[in-house]
């Protein structure tokens, strides 16, 4: 069966042949619905970006190792960035950062910030990302930013901050040693120290962060009941039987109007393009998280789940962009050059 080979032999094609029949039916629904063009720029989109990924491959025109640095990169800058607005927030540092969030026209939460990207989930999944990267590959110029991605991570996207809750503890775990435990009791001292010389009203604005944002999450988790937050209720509502029609062609309505299917990526194509453009983008996801699984670890097991459930919550794995970089690095780490040489013992 093709899926016990490696993932890179095959990958590639299915992916471009999936987007082209993608565009292909949502063009035919056009004529049909005739209510908008979305799903076609969409479909459109993707098939350009699998095109360029496709080059990319072909031709050999980047380096997983480069790639990996740019990841962590951008998500160090931006976990940065994150963790800055929130000061500003609290009136600690009047830098103007916020004007980035406001410049691209993202609701600016008192404690929930988006860097320097163009929504908080888009954010949010730069960092996560980036943050595992950062733990796999510890590259020397960067591997001293995971605390402060795990900070930024506090103030994005719960759809990622719990998963970096759950795997962080395992990881500990795995890598405990004397010199890991002295480590961790050195900071864990030194930040207590630092919350005694800082503003009280910065303490009490991370408790009630934590007390509105954070423990309502792990309440729907343990005691899965969506009831107990209000952005569980609101994902929920977004989900709806389609109609029979809606089921086989979509409606073709917006994801955002009242017929739409809101944020979640299947919802979304569901409504408006029908089950075959639903399908499509799940299998697209399907594969990327098969070769997430190609090489088996703790780090690319955590990527690839996370990356395909979150689908279910937003449109970030057929993001602009960001289908390109999933799609690079699930598909580059599925070869020989998965694992960087200095870190080959």
């Amino acid at each position: 069966m093709f899926i016990n080979k490696n993932p890179s032999l095959y990958v590639p094609k299915l992916i471009l042949a999936s987007t082209f029949v993608l565009l292909v039916f949502n063009m035919l629904y056009y004529f049909v619905n005739g209510e908008s063009t979305e799903g076609i720029y969409s479909s459109f989109r993707l098939l350009i970006e699998s095109l360029f990924i496709f080059t990319i491959f072909k031709y050999q025109l980047v380096k997983f190792k480069s790639l990996v640095i740019f990841i962590i990169a951008v998500s160090s800058l931006n976990s940065l960035f994150v963790i800055v607005q929130v000061l500003e927030s609290l009136g600690t540092l009047n830098t103007n950062f916020n004007s980035i969030i406001d410049f691209w026209g993202v609701r600016n939460e008192f404690m929930r910030k988006s860097g320097f990207l163009n929504s908080i989930l888009t954010s949010s999944y730069i960092i996560f990302f980036g943050f595992i990267l950062n733990l796999m590959y510890r590259p020397n110029i960067f591997k001293y930013f995971v605390i402060i991605q795990i900070l930024a991570l506090f103030f994005s996207a719960r759809t990622f901050l719990m998963p970096a809750i759950f795997i962080i503890p395992i990881l500990f775990l795995l890598h405990l040693s004397p010199k890991l435990l002295t480590k961790v009791v050195i900071v864990i001292i030194l930040s207590s120290q630092f919350f005694y010389l800082i503003d009280v009203n910065l303490v009490d604005n991370l408790i009630l962060h934590f007390n509105e944002r954070v423990a309502p999450a792990f309440q729907v988790i343990f005691e899965m009941d969506l009831d107990q937050d209000y952005s569980s209720k609101d994902l929920v509502s977004h989900y709806r039987v389609p109609t029979f029609s809606e089921f086989l062609i979509g409606n073709g309505f917006p994801r955002y109007s009242d017929l739409g299917g809101r944020d979640p990526t299947y919802s979304r194509w569901l409504l408006q393009s029908g089950f075959i453009s639903f399908s499509l983008i799940f299998f697209i996801n399907t594969l990327l998280l098969v070769c997430s699984f190609y090489r088996l670890n703790i780090y690319n097991i955590s990527l690839g789940l996370v990356f395909f459930l979150s689908a279910f919550k937003g449109e970030l794995t057929t993001g602009t962009a960001l289908f390109s970089l999933s799609f690079l690095y699930f598909y580059l780490g599925s070869r020989d050059e998965f694992i960087f040489k200095e870190n080959k013992k």
